[in-house]
């Protein structure tokens, strides 16, 4: 797929009106967004709408080169795929292709799906169907079986970490320590399911808080497996909260806190049933937010519990705080206020209902995309976006709609409405 045009665009503008110039590139077709390959100066393209009878490909576009390098025919509505500094893995037709950074189908493999990708040791985790819960590692350097493990993906996988020794930490049905290389593993039993329970729907929660069907887990983009016909509510867990010498995480019932080998070093009864919910650490202090819903099936969130917040001494679980009642579907995010006509941010914690009620009164409600630096970061509201300091202070204001933008070693890589890819080395920025 060749670049129609290539050339310059005025993409922002800085504080003092000076215009801020990028390398553009227009292909001619609309592109639906793209994933950075990890490690590697490229990104995975989405091309052409997600619709029937609309001709969809998957492109391999070099930044450091500036170009296509390869493009391949897919379908969104079924295909997926995962970017690897390796190659690119893509499930297409019931089988899995591995392709090489020039577009060369190195291996093939059928039914297998790839869940996950770990280069250091070159295998892909996966199962080989919907239905299964035997967990396989396949070689990708060739594509043949490892090993296979009992992991279940009956609620699909909300997280999955990766260790400097190479070990991965997934939770799923279970807490799983895991050698990708030889798939020797450990488990530990945690209560992250409500069964026959049919709820309200939370309607619109799934997309508000970026948790659709579509999720990025580990070094690629898939859509995770969700057991059809069945109205059990799953993933009703806390996200791993890590630390030097342990980790804490939350099930229904109770705060774990675990060292890497999964055993226990404090365990905290919670006072109310917990639901999908999330840790943080300050200082000596465990945050815990108990949100009230959980996933089912058909991939939206239902409401399943009490939501509640509480906070607790990280070293021995002790309680610092009673349990504070949340409004039910209540979610509160970090985020920055702009008044019209100031050159400045101010930042804020509040609730998704008091930032609705801050943009009707006309004030720019925007969140975080990504730190630039460690003074600056890159922020948005719907396609505005923004680079500021630490104190809120603007930098640069991107005058171009944007729909996606990524850093990729130190590249700044823009994708307009107007299907415009544009670049700049961040560097040039003196962030």
């Amino acid at each position: 797929m060749p670049v129609a045009a290539r050339d310059s665009i005025s993409v922002g503008t800085f504080l003092d009106g000076t215009e801020f110039m990028a390398e553009r590139h227009f292909f001619g077709r609309h592109i639906d967004g793209f994933t950075p390959v990890p490690n590697r100066p490229q990104l995975c393209v989405r091309i052409g709408k997600n619709k029937p009878a609309v001709q969809q490909e998957l492109g391999l576009y070099d930044v450091s080169e500036h170009r296509m390098r390869w493009t391949v025919d897919v379908d969104y509505s079924k295909d997926y795929y995962i970017a690897t500094s390796l190659g690119v893995l893509l499930y297409s037709d019931m089988r899995t292709y591995f392709l090489n950074e020039e577009g060369d189908i190195c291996w093939q493999k059928k039914r297998f799906r790839p869940y996950f990708a770990d280069v250091r040791d070159s295998v892909v985790l996966g199962y080989d169907s919907k239905m299964s819960d035997l967990l396989h590692g396949v070689s990708m350097n060739n594509g043949k079986y490892q090993w296979a493990i009992g992991v279940a993906q009956k609620g699909g996988w909300r997280e999955v970490l990766s260790f400097e020794d190479g070990h991965l930490l997934i939770s799923a049905d279970k807490i799983f320590k895991l050698n990708p290389r030889t798939g020797s593993h450990s488990a530990f039993d945690v209560d992250n399911r409500h069964y026959n329970n049919r709820g309200a729907l939370l309607a619109g929660l799934g997309t508000a808080i970026g948790l659709a069907a579509a999720v990025t887990v580990g070094t690629g983009f898939f859509y995770g497996y969700s057991p059809s016909e069945d109205s059990d509510l799953y993933q009703l867990n806390s996200d791993i909260c890590l630390d030097d010498n342990c980790f804490y995480y939350a099930d229904r019932s109770s705060l774990f806190c675990l060292d890497y080998n999964l055993h226990i070093i404090w365990e905290k009864e919670l006072p109310k049933k917990a639901s999908y919910s999330f840790l943080e650490i300050r200082e000596d202090t465990l945050f815990f937010e108990n949100t009230g819903y959980g996933k089912r099936a058909d991939g939206y969130y239902y409401y399943d519990t009490k939501p509640y917040r509480m906070r607790f001494d990280r070293r021995d679980g002790r309680e610092l705080s009673k349990r504070e009642k949340l409004k039910g579907g209540v979610q509160y995010g970090y985020c920055y206020l702009k008044e019209p006509d100031k050159p400045y941010f101010t930042p804020r914690r509040l609730s998704v209902e008091a930032m609705n009620k801050q943009r009707k009164n006309g004030v720019g409600v925007y969140r975080t995309y990504c730190s630039l630096s460690l003074s600056h970061s890159l922020i948005y509201c719907d396609k505005d976006f923004y680079i500021i300091d630490l104190a809120g202070n603007v930098l640069l204001h991107f005058t171009q709609p944007i729909i996606q933008a990524e850093l990729v070693d130190d590249v700044f890589v823009g994708l307009t409405d107007e299907n415009v890819i544009f670049q700049f080395d961040i560097k040039s920025l003196n962030l």
